[in-house]
């Protein structure tokens, strides 16, 4: 087979992943596990190297079928995409894949509150910071096991990677890094897992004020991941007791939500939702309360 071949699937992966946070998931599912398969169709036609590249990317969008699925609140499916790429990961001998791969399914512990595994697969992920190329999968490893160590309940740790992420997010990609795998993991989205961390850490304040001081620099093409953040900026109000706030950033997540159709962004608000039901004398809450049950419905029978 033609090498080219590669290049091109490469190319196509990089429209899907900036068409996803704009688009949402449930636009760009399909194609998505088409590539998949049609990756899998060549490896057996294809030279060593070529073959190394093709478990890559391959992986590559295996991973994205995982993203594609958290999102959708199909967490399982999410996990066994991960375990697939990891499977073509290892196949293709790429540190950088291997690290990053790990922390993605950390995140995914992470997402149905699975700490322990969260805490171990994050740490794990780390542990190839050395042979790791790439210094935005360095920068997302990081930030995770940040995450990893205020599970841990480890400030000292959580606080010290969260540093060593945001210097490494601040760095220039190079050509070791062809896919530009983490690209996201930039000095902006290194701060808002900050404020994330300090949430963990039960510093609710200090984590409102980070949310309020990064959402209003956040980049308009990251639009889902603004509503997801925003939905945990409520929830962070929530703890914090400041009851206007949480309404104020609720209400513009759940706009989002429905734009991009995130699931994941209505389940993290129907949580908060079910914390604030004594607000519910509060201005705007009830309408709020209201409004998420109202999403979630139509979110079951979508």
């Amino acid at each position: 087979m033609n090498p080219a071949v590669v290049d091109t699937f490469v190319d196509l992966r990089d429209s899907l992943v900036a068409a996803d946070s704009l688009l949402g998931s449930g636009s760009l599912v399909q194609s998505a596990v088409e590539q998949v398969s049609n990756v899998a169709r060549l490896f057996g036609r294809a030279d060593l190297k070529t073959r190394d590249r093709l478990f890559e990317i391959g992986a590559l969008f295996a991973e994205f079928c995982g993203w594609l699925a958290d999102d959708l609140g199909r967490f399982e499916d999410g996990k066994s995409w991960s375990r697939q790429a990891l499977e073509w990961a290892h196949s293709s001998g790429s540190s950088d894949l291997l690290a990053y791969l790990l922390m993605r399914m950390s995140q995914q512990a992470q997402l149905v509150s699975d700490d322990g595994a969260a805490a171990a697969l994050a740490h794990s992920s780390v542990r190839y910071d050395r042979s790791v190329r790439s210094v935005r999968v360095r920068a997302a490893v990081h930030q995770q096991a940040a995450h990893a160590s205020a599970l841990d309940g480890d400030e000292r740790s959580a606080l010290s990677h969260l540093d060593d992420a945001y210097e490494l997010s601040g760095k220039s990609l190079s050509e070791e890094d062809p896919y530009s795998l983490a690209g996201y993991c930039t000095p902006i989205y290194v701060t808002v897992q900050r404020a994330a961390v300090l949430n963990t850490l039960g510093k609710y304040s200090a984590a409102l004020e980070e949310y309020d001081r990064v959402l209003g620099d956040w980049p308009q093409e990251f639009h889902r991941e603004r509503g997801l953040h925003l939905a945990r900026r409520t929830s962070v109000a929530v703890r914090a007791g400041v009851p206007d706030a949480a309404v104020e950033s609720g209400m513009s997540a759940l706009a989002i939500a429905r734009e991009t159709r995130s699931r994941r962004t209505v389940q993290e608000l129907a949580r908060s939702a079910e914390s604030m039901q004594p607000w519910r004398s509060y201005a705007g809450v009830d309408e709020f309360l209201e409004a998420v049950a109202t999403e979630g419905e139509a979110e079951w029978a979508r």
